[in-house]
């Protein structure tokens, strides 16, 4: 070994040494992840003020969790071993024994004083969807006689599942799930309560009309001061504004209180604890006042002194909450101008107004004529405490044009805009003329500036837009608004996408249609699963939900037994029709598998009024009822069908509380009263008992079968055994399957084509059967039908219904197949159909029978424009005749939109030994272009055997062409070249067998490797060189690391030629060669023969670099040891 050498064994040696070293060394120190886990908001680490995700723990870490908007911090969830303290949204952790996860719970909150226009919402409806009125309220006192109402809902405030709703004298608490009134206060304060709000804060609502502060079940805390207008909520306290008045004029100073009820209190009343008597003009319409925003220790708001034109007064303020300075900043650019609620929103530094100058009816402003809805916006210097020169521009769409009418917020998330602007249309006075009206996109510059990038027509709005941005990450935000005008009613959808880097706002929205379509000056309030809460001039206040996410629980009740299922769906019909296919409504009755059953649903207005309710028409049942001073109105979301002439077991308390299901290890009790209760029961079977039954783990039923057939629309019967049990069963598939019980016999019907599991539960013990449904098969006229409905679920999350109807017959046979796909949403993307002919050999041709298949395929967009259309005839002829039996098959497909075909004649002629497959293919393209191609392939007729080509057939191939010819075991693929030099010498024979009896330097040359005789013959005379090919043999080798496998021909003198191109997969060696003889495939060894290959002189020092290596490293390892010993 050289000096070279010894120095790349030291190199190697320490390389591998010192990484011996530094994987110890963290093993030593244990080193954990801690990883953060903020589903909403953000969690910081202290230290950089940077966004924390995850990292390995070192010593110490501080975290700090980050709100968003709707989403308040609860505490800290910590999974894993470690040690740590938590002070509110702020957690150190000081030590960790193991991987450790921390996320922030959270609650949700949808203002009604403020609308929350950002939000991060998952199950909001998206375009497409279905809405469902899941529930309405309005207050018996309402009183809509005057011009001002009385008795109006205020603006729904939402803390997670529950609505807040005012209305008539009362404050309501209602689960936003059922509309149930869950709690309820008498709240006292305006004569006239048209438009009015209440404030929240971290689990404390402010009703400042009534005067007082409720936790969130409605227990009043204390008394608000009289002048109270309105309070926002951050970090522990309450701001707000007190109205004073001066000389006939209303102005407003600041207010701050604590949330608590033990502080800041005179006489059971909150005080402010702000020193400061200045006196603003904060800008207030219909008893709402303007959006607030507080950024730092500033208060950002509104002044206005409520005249129009162009003396009118603008400006925002800023109120410092520590030190009680203010600092005020004229907005000259709208000066006199009208604008919605006061927008005022914040983005990177910037505070943006939007203004307009043509109110609901009025026309143009006086003195504005030249003025456009416009938006202003202005810096503010948080060091310095002052706000810098507001800048301000007329709103304008990508093609310039300008507008008159309302604007709503300039909405911003991560530097994209939107704004709602009315154009007047004809209709320069104002009114219901909203042509032109649009949704715009903007890009927001560095510099604050708006730049139009994309629009949308949409209806004017008085209530402003919600951004929903939680799929932003996946390049998709929704944009919702609720149009002014009643005959435009509808949730509008908007949606910008990203693609290809840049985001694009679709060119229309879709537009979700409600129950209600009176005039409307809201915009949507969002609940935390998706649910939709708003009012419209009705005098309702409605929730919204999607179509899909309405569950409804349907209990088929045989009076001692029930089967309870939930499925989701818009009507009770749909309901039961999906879970009972074939099922026949008739208004409250209905007819499932042979029995008829009545109609009851639960009425849930309050949480001591749940009763059941006869239904008369399941097409448009909801339930109404009443509880203090309230009207509720709902969907049944509860339905019982009871078997007629069973006994009713769920109207009596008694009853209802005496049903049973078991759970997999005890039976639990089921109240038929309790809507969470029957939750619980859902996919299982109730039974009917006074006492509870008793779980019996032994076999009572060793006869049970473990798999079923069963054809849809048919009934098998089940033995079951003849001694007492409690009977129930659960099916993995709700609705795929009708089970009913009859003494000891179980009847089972199959309703959906699925693989499903059946498991019976006799006594607490399941016995599970596998249950496969199979079409319905029927036998009418002497044709039999098989009718098919499949139901498939894609990737993408759409719905694919399949139904295929076959009727057949000796003849032949129709097959009419359709299937369509839906979206998540149940709105149709594509349809497709297809129908096929087939003659079953009705045809002759020169004597011989010919079997014709005519189809036709199309698909159809959601529009019922063609996408896709296919004709194509097959014609498919047999000719027996001795020694052959040739099938030849003309296949031709016309493309009906593309105006081209495909031209498809194949032959496949069966020889005594061989298959021989030709196929030409012709295609004319629209332009009457043509273009040809042929295929030719032989295979044995049994694996292992030689082939045989019959000469005739070499002379089908043509030049370019390659024929394969397999015989299972091997294969050979012979160019045209090759097959030229064979054609004219006769019939041409393929075989590959094992070579074992070898001698002499063959025998040498072969050494340990696997060696195979190929043999083609052409008559009777051997080939040998003939040109190129490929050949491919099966064998067995075992793969060798750092070894080539290789393949050489070995001639009589023991001379060896390599072949090339060597692979191996699947048990088979394929390579190219051009001399047919004896072939060898392995690994070369030294007593292999000639000594062609050639050896590695480097073997020895290699092995010396290992050793020497392997000592350094044992060595170092002892070292290392000794070393953590004596620690």
């Amino acid at each position: 070994m050289n000096s070279k050498q010894y120095v790349l064994a030291i190199i190697l040696t320490a390389f591998v040494v010192g990484s011996i070293y530094i994987a110890s060394d963290t093993d030593a120190d244990g080193t954990y992840i801690l990883t953060a886990d903020a589903e909403h908001g953000r969690i910081l680490d202290a230290d950089s003020g940077t966004e924390y995700i995850s990292s390995a723990f070192n010593n110490t870490k501080t975290l700090i969790y980050q709100e968003i908007r709707g989403y308040e911090f609860r505490e800290w969830t910590v999974t894993g071993d470690c040690t740590y303290s938590a002070d509110g949204t702020k957690i150190t952790f000081t030590e960790l024994r193991s991987d450790v996860t921390v996320s922030a719970k959270t609650r949700y909150y949808s203002t009604s004083q403020e609308l929350i226009n950002i939000v991060d919402v998952e199950g909001l409806p998206t375009a497409g969807d279905t809405l469902v009125n899941s529930w309405s309220i309005k207050s018996e006192n309402l009183d809509m006689s005057g011009g001002m109402w009385k008795g109006m809902p205020c603006t729904p405030l939402i803390v997670d599942d529950v609505v807040y709703v005012r209305a008539g004298g009362m404050l309501y608490a209602m689960d936003i799930d059922t509309g149930t009134i869950l709690n309820s206060v008498r709240s006292q304060g305006l004569e006239v309560d048209y438009y009015h709000y209440l404030s929240y804060g971290n689990g404390v609502i402010f009703d400042t009309v009534g005067g007082a502060a409720y936790d969130l079940e409605l227990n009043k805390l204390y008394e608000l001061p009289s002048s109270l207008r309105f309070v926002t909520y951050h970090d522990g306290f309450f701001f707000g504004c007190s109205a004073v008045s001066e000389g006939g004029v209303t102005y407003y100073t600041m207010f701050k209180t604590t949330l608590d009820k033990d502080s800041y209190l005179d006489d059971g009343v909150k005080v402010n604890m702000f020193k400061s008597s200045e006196k603003f003009r904060l800008f207030a319409q219909y008893g709402q006042f303007g959006n607030v925003q507080i950024v730092g220790d500033w208060f950002f708001f509104l002044q206005a002194d409520g005249v129009t034109g162009v003396n009118g007064y603008r400006a925002i303020s800023a109120f410092n909450i520590k030190t009680e300075e203010s600092v005020t900043c004229e907005l000259t650019g709208i000066k006199g101008m009208l604008w919605d609620d006061g927008w005022l929103t914040y983005y990177n530094g910037y505070f943006y107004v939007t203004a307009y100058t043509a109110g609901l009816f009025d026309g143009v402003i006086p003195g504005l004529e030249e003025k456009r809805s416009s938006v202003t916006w202005v810096k503010f210097d948080f060091d310095k405490g002052e706000f810098g020169e507001p800048q301000c521009e007329f709103l304008k769409n990508t093609k310039g044009d300008t507008f008159r009418g309302i604007a709503s917020g300039l909405v911003i998330y991560n530097g994209r805009g939107y704004v709602n602007v009315r154009a007047l249309g004809s209709d320069t006075t104002g009114g219901s003329d909203d042509a032109g009206t649009c949704m715009i996109a903007y890009n927001i510059l560095p510099d604050g500036t708006p730049v139009p990038s994309a629009e949308a027509p949409s209806s004017m709005s008085h209530g402003g837009i919600v951004v929903n941005v939680a799929h932003a990450d996946e390049g998709l935000i929704n944009i919702y608004v609720l149009p002014y005008n009643s005959n435009d009613q509808a949730v509008y959808v908007f949606t910008d996408e990203l693609k290809d880097g840049q985001w694009k706002l679709k060119s229309s929205c879709s537009k979700l249609s409600p129950t209600r379509h009176d005039w409307c000056s809201q915009a949507i309030r969002a609940g935390p699963n998706g649910e939709l809460v708003y009012y419209v001039d009705s005098g309702y206040l409605d929730c919204y939900i999607k179509a899909r996410s309405f569950d409804v629980t349907v209990i088929l009740d045989s009076g001692t037994s029930a089967q309870v299922n939930t499925v989701t769906g818009s009507t009770l019909n749909g309901a039961v029709s999906s879970l009972y296919k074939g099922a026949v409504i008739d208004g409250g009755n209905v007819s499932i598998g042979g029995k008829t059953y009545s109609a009851y649903g639960m009425n849930m207005p309050s949480l001591e009024v749940y009763n059941w309710e006869k239904i008369t028409d399941l097409s448009s049942a909801k339930f109404i009822g009443s509880d203090v001073s309230a009207i509720i109105e709902g969907k049944y979301r509860y339905l019982i069908l009871l078997e007629n002439g069973a006994a009713d077991r769920f109207s009596n308390w008694d009853d209802a509380n005496s049903w049973y299901f078991y759970n997999g290890q005890e039976y639990s009790e089921c109240i038929l009263a309790d809507p969470v209760s029957i939750d619980s029961a859902s996919g299982r079977t109730i039974v009917y008992s006074e006492t509870k039954p008793v779980v019996d783990p032994s076999n009572i039923w060793p006869s049970c079968p473990t798999t079923l057939n069963v054809n849809r629309n048919d009934s098998v019967d089940v033995a079951l055994p003849e001694s007492e049990f409690v009977f129930g069963f659960e099916v993995s598939a709700p609705g795929a399957l009708l089970v009913s019980r009859d003494g000891s016999t179980m009847k089972v019907t199959g309703q959906l084509e699925k693989n499903v599991t059946l498991s019976v539960i006799l006594n607490g013990r399941s016995y599970p059967i596998k249950v496969s449904v199979l079409p319905e098969v029927i036998v009418k006229d002497g044709k039999t039908i098989t009718t098919s409905e499949t139901e498939t679920e894609t990737p993408e999350g759409n719905v694919v219904i399949t139904t295929s109807v076959d009727t057949s017959d000796e003849k032949g046979s129709t097959v009419d197949l359709t299937s369509v796909t839906y979206d998540p949403s149940g709105n149709v993307i594509e349809r497709r159909s297809v129908h096929t002919e087939v003659d079953n050999f009705g045809d002759y041709v020169d004597g011989h029978p010919v079997k014709t298949e005519t189809n036709e395929d199309y698909t159809e967009d959601s529009t019922g424009t063609k996408i896709s259309w296919k004709e194509s005839e097959r014609r498919t002829t047999v000719i027996d005749s001795l020694g052959k039996v040739e099938t030849s098959v003309l296949e031709v497909v016309l493309d009906k939109i593309a105006g081209s075909s495909v031209k498809t004649k194949s032959t496949e002629s069966v020889y005594t030994s061989s298959i021989v497959k030709y196929v030409i293919v012709t295609t004319t393209d629209s332009e009457g272009k043509t273009t040809s191609s042929s295929t030719l392939s032989v295979e044995s007729k049994s694996s292992g055997s030689s082939a045989v080509v019959p000469a005739s057939v070499l002379d089908l191939v043509s030049e370019g062409m390659s024929v394969p010819i397999d015989i299972g075991t091997a294969a050979i693929e012979l160019d045209s070249v090759a097959i030229a030099n064979l054609k004219g010498k006769g019939d041409l024979s393929f075989s590959v067998t094992s070579a074992t009896d070898l001698k002499g330097k063959v025998k040498e040359a072969a050494g340990n490797a696997k060696v195979f005789s190929v043999d083609l013959k052409c008559g009777d005379v051997e080939q040998h060189d003939f040109g190129k090919f490929t050949l491919t043999i099966a064998c067995d080798i075992t793969l060798q690391d750092g070894k080539e496998l290789k393949v050489w021909r070995i001639d009589e003198d023991g001379k060896k030629t390599y072949a090339t191109n060597v692979t191996y997969s699947d048990g088979k060696v394929s390579f190219d060669a051009d001399h047919l003889s004896i072939y060898a495939i392995g690994y070369e060894s030294e007593s292999s023969g000639s000594g062609d290959g050639k050896s590695d002189n480097g073997d020895g020092n290699t092995l010396m670099f290992a050793g020497i290596g392997a000592i350094a490293v044992l060595a170092f390892l002892g070292a290392v040891f000794m070393m953590r010993r004596r620690h």
